[in-house]
């Protein structure tokens, strides 16, 4: 599936609910009398709702594509490490490289053969 795809489920909800606060943050300001500033406050608004979910889908899109051990880039197979924790260090590291690409990603992840 190309990029297009994996984004148009996502692009109504987002609009959706950017629209409908940019039309709720209007008329809030307008009732209290903001009315100069009523449609830049409400644009600030409607885009902190866009790029919250925004960044909510893509968090969620790079999520599904580790666990199923694909890159999320080019969808290639991903080479997965964990290093265990250290004596002095506070916990372990997972790590994802692919190959094709050159996508690298680094997580805390503790397992339960690291040391405490």
């Amino acid at each position: 599936m190309d990029r297009a795809g994996r984004l148009l489920p996502w692009v109504l909800p987002i609009a959706f609910a950017a629209g409908a606060w940019f039309l709720a943050s209007l008329r809030i300001m307008h009732r209290f009398g903001a009315d100069e500033a009523a449609a830049a406050g409400a644009l600030l608004v409607a885009l902190a709702v866009a790029t919250a979910l925004w960044r909510w889908a893509e968090h969620d899109r790079i999520s599904r594509a580790l666990d199923a051990g694909r890159c999320p880039r080019c969808a290639s197979a991903l080479r997965a490490e964990h290093e265990h924790a250290r004596a002095g260090v506070s916990g372990g590291v997972q790590l994802w490289e692919c190959v094709d690409c050159g996508y690298r990603r680094s997580e805390p992840l503790t397992c339960e053969a690291c040391p405490p």
